[in-house]
């Protein structure tokens, strides 16, 4: 009887174990097909913008950009390093989590999240990536240090744009207008919680992405 039970512990608990394997393997594959959708969305929309960008950045940007001052570009250069370098480190993150665990049996839900954060690498935004108080408590967290070295930058740039001179916000504002008419929203879907803003705080962050973007060789 002890053989016979030893026999069934050898030959088929591994078959049982092996079962349950494959349904949560197909469980997770057929829950990550729900991401084949929102790839296809993320992809048309990551080209749109693109496209978008590409068609209206003005072509007198050099000209537009002299009325800054050569001081305030080096703040915006110095904004622009940052938030890269934070975009980039959180795609390295999630890159590294999906090799880990069931994670790296998610094709569709690891490109889907590639994809929005190459938006945010093309087109920046300042207040997702970098001053949301949100990126403090979920993974990658965002450093204390990091956050109020962007805030710092970002409150002294604004400062400089409220002192453009009368051509330079002229044409500022008419490529923000244009960006607000095909994007009344921001781009982008994540970490925006910015309903608590008033409309010029709001103009105020996006005037401040739209200058990183051009400033931008």
């Amino acid at each position: 009887m002890k053989q016979i039970f030893k026999l069934l512990l050898v030959t088929i608990w591994p078959a049982m174990l092996c079962a349950q394997q494959d349904s949560t393997r197909t469980s997770i594959l057929e829950a990550d097909t729900l991401f084949k959708q929102d790839v296809a969305i993320n992809m048309a929309s990551f080209a749109e913008l693109r496209r978008f960008l590409i068609q209206t950045e003005p072509e007198d940007k050099a000209a537009m950009l002299s009325t800054l001052g050569a001081p305030a570009r080096q703040k915006i250069s110095t904004l622009d390093s940052i938030y890269q370098e934070e975009v980039l480190r959180f795609k390295n993150w999630v890159t590294r989590k999906s090799l880990k665990g069931k994670r790296k049996m998610q094709p569709y839900s690891y490109i889907n999240t590639m994809i929005v954060l190459d938006k945010f690498f093309f087109y920046p935004d300042v207040y997702a990536i970098l001053l949301n108080p949100v990126r403090m408590k979920i993974q990658p967290l965002l450093s204390p240090e990091t956050r109020q070295a962007a805030f710092d930058q970002v409150a002294s740039i604004m400062t400089d744009l409220e002192q453009l001179n009368e051509p330079g916000k002229t044409q500022l504002m008419a490529v923000y207008r244009e960006f607000k008419t095909r994007y009344p929203d921001s781009p982008h879907t994540l970490f925006q919680d910015t309903d608590t803003f008033s409309e010029t705080e709001k103009q105020a962050i996006e005037l401040v992405n739209l200058v990183i973007y051009l400033n931008r060789e």
